[in-house]
C-alpha cells in the first residue's frame, strides 16, 4: 500500500487516461479498514476515514467533499473534509472513538466547540447553504432516532444546535399542523434512510420521505430566517402508497409513494427531482422517475408507474432508448448531474426472488428524452489497479450508500460504499472521466463551453479595517459575484466568506469561476494596565507606545515607566498584521529628570560583570530600581555615592532601569546579554 501512495504522490493526477476509465484514488483496496486520521484539522497524504456506509456527506461551495458519522466498524461522530485538487483528507472535527450521545453544550442556535450531533448512521438529510454553512437532519444512532437540525460553520470550526428537542429519549413523532404554514411546534419528527434534500432559490430547506418505522411521503421546508418547519406536500398518513396521476400533468394532489434511499437531484429552473427508491420491509423497488415545483408545489410524473420492478435491461453501452431501464433500486445514493439532461448514477441494490444483487454499474438518466442509457458495467468484483492511473479494467466493486459529488471539470467523485450482504465497507475514492464521445451528443448543450476564468485576490486573510481585492479577467459582457457583491470586474471584500463570480460572454454563454476564501481576523485585545508611573500592555507582539498621539522613540516594550505627564496610547500588532490602538492614559505630577541630571551607566550592553552607575551629587540619596518586562522589580537600592556598581543576578535580557527623585525620575534601558 505504501509503494501505491507514493507512487500517487509523485503522480497524482498528471497520469494520462482514457476519458471513461475509473481511477483508484485514495484510500484502501481491501474492506473494512479502521482508517488513519492523523491531526485534527491538518490535511496528510495518509489520512483516510474508515471504511465507511451511509453518512451525511455535502459537497461545500469551493467543490470539497465533506462526511460525517456514518457506519464503519461501529457508529461515528467524526467529520471529514475531502480536497480533490490535492486528493487529501482532513480529520475536521468529532471523536475518532464510537457511541458518541449528542453534546448540547450551547443553547439553540449558539455555536460552541463542544457542541456535537453525536454519532449518526443510515443516512442523513443534508443541505449546503448560501454562506457555507453544513446543515443536517435526522438519522440514527445509539439506538436512537434524531429530528434534529445541525449546523456546521467551516470558518469556526463548530456545530450549532438549530431545531428540535435536545434529549435522548429516541422516536419523536412527526407534528405536520397545517399544510403550508410555517408553526414552531411543526417538525418532520425522526426519520433516516434517506438524503432526499434539496435548497431552493431562497435558501429554504426542503427534504422528502425517510422512515421512521413507516415509509414516508411528505416534503417538509425549513426557513432558516424564522427557524421554524412547514408540512408543504405529500401524504399525512403514515404507509401512504402516494398518488399516481398521468405521464406529465403537474398537481398539487399528486405525490409519490413512500421510500427510502432513491436518488434525487435539482434542474437549473430550480425544480426538484427523485427517482427510484424502496420499501425495504417488502423488498419494494421502485422505477418511477419525479419532478416537484417548490413555487407551484405541484408534483408531476414523468416516467415509470407504481408497479415495482426490479429488472434492468440496456440495449448497449451509450445506447439511449425508450426501453432502456435501470430496474428498481435502493440505496444508490451516488448521483452527480452533469447538467439538466445528464442525470448520472451509480450501484445500489435490488432484491430479485431470494436473494440481494449488490449494482457497480454506471447508468445515465437523460430528462429530456425520458430515456435511460447504461454506461458500462463490470464484474461486480471491481478491479482496482495502480492508485492514481487509468486503465479499462479500472472498476469500483458493488456497493450501496456510498457518497459522490462532481468537480469543476465534470469528473465523477465516489467515496466509500458497503457491500451489505457480505458486510464489506469500504473507504477507496474513485473519480470517472466521462466520455464526451458516450454522452455528449446526447445529453448537455455543447454550444458554449466558456471556459471557467480564475479570480485572483490581493490577499486570502484580512484585518478588521482593511479588505482584499478580487479581480476576473476582463473582456467579459457581464460579471456577477456571489451574494450580491457586485457587477464590475473587480469587488473589494470586506468580509470573511466565499467569493466567485459568473462570466457571460458576448454571446450568452455563462461560467462560474473557482472559488476564494477569504479569512477574516479579529481585531487584537489592547488595554493599558497603570501602576503609578509604569504603564504595561499584555501578550502583544508588536508595541509601539505614544505620548500625545506621537510615538516615543524606542518605546517597542510591553512595559514603558512614564517620565512626564500627558495623555499615553499604545498600539499592538497581533501575529496575524493586525493593529489596535488603547483608549488613553493619562498620567499627572511626573518631571523628566532625565535631560539635565548628570547620569551614565556602563557597559550596556552587559556581557560579563555589574553595571557601573554614575551621578551628580544631586543624585545621592535616590532611589534606583531595575525592572524586567513583566514590570517585576529585579533590583532596587539606595545611590549612596556618585560611583556605584550594580550586580546583576537577573537572567540576560532588556531591562529599565528608574532613578527617583523627589522632584522627577529618569529612566534608561538596560541591555544584559
Amino acid at each position: 500500500m505504501k509503494f501505491f501512495f507514493y507512487i500517487l504522490f509523485l503522480f497524482p493526477l498528471f497520469a494520462c487516461s482514457q476519458a471513461g476509465d475509473w481511477i483508484w484514488m485514495k484510500g484502501d483496496n481491501t474492506p473494512n479498514t479502521n482508517g488513519s486520521y492523523g491531526t485534527k484539522g491538518v490535511p496528510y497524504f495518509y489520512n483516510t476515514p474508515p471504511g465507511m456506509y451511509a453518512p451525511g456527506f455535502w459537497t461545500d461551495t469551493a467543490g470539497n467533499l465533506w462526511v460525517y458519522g456514518g457506519l464503519a466498524y461501529e457508529e461515528k461522530e467524526a467529520l471529514w473534509k475531502f480536497d480533490p485538487n490535492t486528493v487529501l483528507w482532513t480529520w475536521m472535527n468529532g471523536d475518532m472513538s464510537s457511541g458518541a450521545i449528542p453534546n448540547y453544550a450551547a443553547p439553540v442556535g449558539v455555536y460552541d466547540s463542544a457542541n456535537s450531533p453525536g454519532c449518526l448512521i443510515f443516512g442523513m438529510f443534508t443541505w449546503t447553504d448560501k454562506q457555507n454553512h453544513l446543515w443536517m437532519y435526522g438519522g440514527s444512532g445509539n439506538s436512537r432516532l434524531s429530528c434534529e437540525l445541525w449546523q456546521y460553520n467551516p470558518v469556526i470550526n463548530q456545530w450549532a444546535h438549530m431545531n428540535g428537542p435536545q434529549d435522548l429519549s429516541g422516536v419523536d413523532d412527526i407534528v405536520f399542523g397545517t399544510k403550508g404554514i410555517e408553526s414552531p411546534t411543526n417538525t418532520p419528527g425522526s426519520r433516516y434512510e434517506s438524503n432526499t434534500a434539496w435548497t431552493d432559490t431562497a435558501g429554504n430547506l426542503w427534504l422528502f420521505g425517510g422512515y421512521n418505522g413507516n415509509y414516508l411521503n411528505d416534503m417538509w421546508k425549513y426557513d432558516i430566517a424564522t427557524g421554524r418547519w412547514a408540512w408543504m406536500s405529500g401524504s399525512n398518513i403514515a404507509g401512504d402508497a402516494g398518488h399516481y396521476g398521468p405521464i406529465d400533468s403537474p398537481s398539487v394532489n399528486y405525490y409519490p409513494s413512500g421510500r427510502v434511499c432513491n436518488l434525487h437531484w435539482q434542474d437549473s429552473q430550480g425544480n426538484f427531482w427523485l427517482a427510484g427508491g424502496g420499501s425495504f420491509s417488502t423488498d419494494t423497488c421502485f422505477v418511477d422517475v419525479w419532478k416537484f415545483n417548490p413555487s407551484t408545489l405541484e408534483w408531476t410524473l414523468v416516467k415509470g408507474s407504481p408497479t415495482p420492478d426490479t429488472v434492468n435491461f440496456s440495449s448497449g453501452n451509450c445506447q439511449a432508448n425508450t426501453t432502456n431501464k435501470e430496474g428498481g433500486r435502493y440505496e444508490n445514493r451516488a448521483v452527480w448531474k452533469v447538467c439538466d439532461n445528464l442525470i448520472i448514477n451509480y450501484g445500489g441494490a435490488n432484491y430479485n426472488n431470494t436473494h440481494y444483487n449488490i449494482n457497480n454499474d454506471l447508468w445515465a438518466f437523460l430528462p429530456q428524452q425520458k430515456e435511460w442509457m447504461e454506461i458500462n458495467e463490470h464484474s461486480i468484483t471491481g478491479d482496482y489497479g495502480l492508485q492514481g492511473f487509468a486503465s479499462a479494467q479500472n472498476y469500483p466493486t458493488g456497493r450501496i450508500g456510498s457518497c459522490s459529488f462532481i468537480d469543476k471539470k465534470n469528473n465523477l467523485w465516489l467515496f466509500g460504499g458497503m457491500d451489505w450482504s457480505a458486510n464489506l465497507r469500504y473507504n477507496d475514492v474513485w473519480k470517472f472521466v466521462l466520455d464526451t464521445t458516450c454522452v455528449g451528443s446526447l445529453s448537455c448543450n455543447q454550444a458554449c463551453n466558456l471556459a471557467s476564468p480564475t479570480i485572483t485576490p490581493t490577499a486570502t486573510a484580512i484585518c478588521p479595517t482593511d479588505s482584499a481585492q478580487i479581480c476576473a479577467p476582463a473582456n467579459f459582457a457581464s460579471y456577477t459575484w456571489n451574494n450580491n457583491n457586485g457587477t464590475g470586474k473587480c469587488i473589494q471584500a470586506k468580509n470573511a466568506g466565499n467569493y466567485y463570480v459568473t462570466v457571460t460572454d458576448n454571446s450568452g454563454c455563462t461560467a462560474e469561476s473557482n472559488h476564494v476564501s477569504i479569512t477574516a481576523f479579529p481585531s487584537p485585545a489592547v488595554s493599558i494596565s497603570q501602576s503609578g508611573d509604569t504603564l504595561r500592555v499584555y501578550n502583544e507582539t508588536n508595541v509601539q507606545w505614544y505620548l500625545n498621539n506621537n510615538p516615543i522613540q524606542n518605546a517597542t516594550q510591553n512595559i514603558y515607566i512614564a517620565h512626564t505627564f500627558g495623555n499615553y496610547t499604545v498600539s499592538v500588532t497581533d501575529s496575524n498584521g493586525c493593529t489596535s490602538f488603547s483608549l488613553p492614559t493619562t498620567i499627572t505630577g511626573i518631571q523628566d529628570i532625565s535631560n539635565y541630571e548628570n547620569i551614565s551607566i556602563y557597559p550596556n550592553p552587559l556581557s560579563v560583570g555589574n553595571f557601573q552607575l554614575s551621578v551628580g551629587n544631586n543624585l545621592i540619596g535616590a532611589q534606583v530600581e531595575i525592572l524586567d518586562d513583566n514590570g517585576r522589580i529585579v533590583y532596587k537600592s539606595e545611590i549612596k555615592t556618585t560611583h556605584s556598581e550594580i550586580a546583576t543576578p537577573f537572567a540576560g535580557g532588556v531591562y529599565l532601569l528608574r532613578i527617583t527623585t523627589g522632584t522627577g525620575i529618569a529612566v534608561r534601558k538596560l541591555v544584559k546579554l
